[in-house]
């Protein structure tokens, strides 16, 4: 007559399976004594992580992509820069729902490469920008090319990577 009550848990787990059991068992001494088991199965509920983390990420993402698209590096970089800053206040709002592990996990990888990518977009539009006051007008169209898809592009491919690694 065991079961598990509609309240039990935590609003972002969900139970799916549990059994119990009853067995003997050895303890200290050779003592024969009664052990009783219950085991659950739960899952976590995606639609937290979906909308509380990863759209805003992605968001986030976009908003340092777009700045590529503007001619005005000195936009660039004050846009960028107060990119920097929404990703750092993000990192701070989700770092509170987060649980505190030893090690790193998939999501965390994922926030510490759009951070560190973040922060190079910071510093490549100072480049740019210092490209273009030197008169290398033409170097930085052509940089401009590369990073305009490339950034994407890294972007998908790093996160699939990420995925393969931390899944296998």
């Amino acid at each position: 007559m065991t079961e598990i009550g509609k309240q039990l848990g935590e609003e972002e787990w969900y139970i799916t399976k549990h059994d119990i059991s009853i067995s003997n068992t050895f303890i200290a001494d050779d003592t024969l004594a009664s052990q009783y088991s219950f085991r659950f199965i739960c899952q976590r509920h995606l639609s937290f992580y979906i909308f509380r983390i990863f759209v805003p990420l992605i968001l986030i993402i976009a908003v340092s992509w777009v700045t590529f698209f503007l001619k005005d590096y000195a936009k660039r970089i004050d846009i960028s820069g107060a990119n920097l800053l929404v990703f750092i206040a993000f990192n701070f709002t989700i770092g509170l729902d987060l649980p505190r592990l030893g090690y790193l996990t998939l999501l965390d990888t994922i926030l510490i490469v759009a951070f560190v990518v973040t922060t190079l977009t910071v510093i490549w539009n100072v480049v740019l920008k210092r490209l273009d006051t030197a008169g290398k007008t033409l170097l930085t169209q052509k940089i401009d090319r590369y990073i305009l898809w490339g950034y994407m592009i890294f972007y998908v491919f790093g996160f699939l990577l990420l995925a393969l690694i931390f899944l296998l």
